[in-house]
């Protein structure tokens, strides 16, 4: 269940700011006429939206101020090389989506006048939609140390923009100097990215009471994806009581929520406790189809907890649908719990007919010997000896045991021999080998 979501970075930014006045505000030499007569111009083009026509008008008034190569290039008092020019340039380009245009033209502003405040807020928009996140983030940090009045803004904008630049230990740095300074409640979103940019910088442990404070304050599909992202941390910082127990609490609280049975189902599986997944994920199984290996799962653990008969359909299923040895050996278990071994005998004998497979081998002559079928029994138990699996000791050793009850003694002690050749088997055969002995 590892999730961290990646939240939408931004999804508004203050206002585009234009016009002449923000630069008037500064301590900079009044405006000349001429570049105020041409932005009123190209104030009345922008809002038509004649972007082109504007953008033309104030590359003319720019070429009007060029000088030849071989003669001193001169500021001139006309203003053909002021700001505001570039600056008015960066906007129609911006307003455009022509961001690299204006990101070009709101730096030679900046060249001209550093001390630009709405150039360096349009400059960081233009950054941040070329996802040039560093640059993005540099410009809003600017912003916030010349612009009182929404320093509080940028600083969140430069760390989400630190955030998407995986800057992550930077991205916190800004988020924590921006919340000390705060004395209000915080936004929603601010409170999110923050969190996103603790978990990214693997400080999960810090998020943890945000996380909840996020839970608490949001509602429907939200605050489901951070009930997610609550309980995966307290998995993946090895919380398994709190996580057990924040699972049990999501089920009670939406009962017909699949995901939180599954995710129940898992934790109580990790923790032993097979009683409790196995009900876990039968609710589960209820509200959502199971996976292959989920469908497997569950008929394991009724299995496992002498549940048999629930079992039994599904390793049915996987075995009609592809052969599987080991499918094959739980159903004959499962048979063999509810004590149908001529039942489980014969799906053995349907699902492998010829199998050469030691551990299925070893299961039919089982079920023979349990059936009373000796002869037959210590056959099979000698084709399984002869492979010299794993099996080789015990196969002799009730080999040996099958032939005598079938009254084949010259056999029994044959396979009693070879079974006294494994030291795990050897006390065993000699015992049996004593007792044949002397009943002769």
């Amino acid at each position: 269940m590892k999730k961290i979501i990646l939240l939408t970075a931004l999804a508004t930014f203050l206002p585009l700011v234009q016009g002449p006045m923000v630069y008037a505000e500064d301590p900079f030499d009044a405006i000349p006429v001429r570049v105020r007569l041409v932005l009123a111009k190209v104030s009345k083009l922008m809002e038509r939206q004649d972007y082109s026509r504007a953008i033309a008008l104030l590359e003319n008034f720019q070429q009007q101020g060029t000088t030849p190569a071989d003669q001193p290039k001169k500021l001139s008092s006309r203003g053909y090389d002021h700001p505001l020019i570039d600056y008015s340039l960066g906007n129609c380009y911006l307003l455009q989506q022509q961001y690299r245009q204006a990101a070009r033209a709101y730096e030679q502003a900046l060249k001209k006048n550093s001390a630009f405040v709405a150039d360096w807020q349009n400059l960081a928009k233009s950054y941040y939609e070329l996802h040039q996140y560093d640059d993005a983030a540099r410009c809003f940090l600017a912003v916030a140390g010349r612009d009182g009045d929404h320093a509080a803004d940028n600083r969140y904008y430069a760390a989400v923009s630190l955030l998407l630049a995986k800057r992550y230990e930077d991205a916190v740095r800004q988020f924590d100097q921006l919340f000390e300074q705060q004395t209000q409640q915080l936004p929603l979103a601010w409170q999110e990215h923050y969190v996103q940019a603790l978990l990214a910088a693997g400080q999960g442990r810090r998020a943890l009471p945000f996380l909840q404070d996020l839970v608490t304050a949001t509602s429907g599909e939200a605050r489901m994806k951070w009930q997610e992202v609550l309980l995966c941390q307290y998995l993946q910082l090895g919380m398994q009581s709190e996580a057990r127990s924040y699972a049990k609490r999501l089920t009670h609280e939406n009962c017909t929520c699949a995901k939180w049975w599954k995710t129940l189902s898992q934790i109580e599986l990790a923790g032993d406790n097979d009683e409790e997944a196995l009900a876990a994920l039968t609710i589960y199984r209820f509200l959502s189809p199971l996976s292959e290996n989920e469908k497997k799962l569950w008929a394991d653990l009724n299995l496992q907890l002498n549940i048999p008969s629930q079992a039994l359909a599904e390793y049915h299923r996987l075995l009609d649908e592809q052969p599987d040895p080991k499918i094959l050996r739980k159903l004959v278990l499962a048979y063999r719990q509810l004590g149908q071994e001529t039942r489980a005998l014969q799906q053995l004998q349907h699902y492998a007919p010829t199998t050469e497979d030691g551990d299925l081998l070893m299961a039919k002559a089982d079920l023979l010997y349990s059936l009373g079928r000796y002869a037959e029994a210590a056959a099979t138990y000698r084709q399984v000896a002869r492979q010299q699996g794993q099996y080789v000791g015990q196969a002799w050793l009730m080999a040996g045991y099958a032939a005598w009850q079938s009254e084949d003694l010259t056999a029994s002690l044959s396979a009693f021999d070879n079974a006294a050749a494994n030291k795990d088997q050897r006390q065993a055969a000699l015992a049996a080998i004593s007792k044949l002995q002397g009943l002769n």
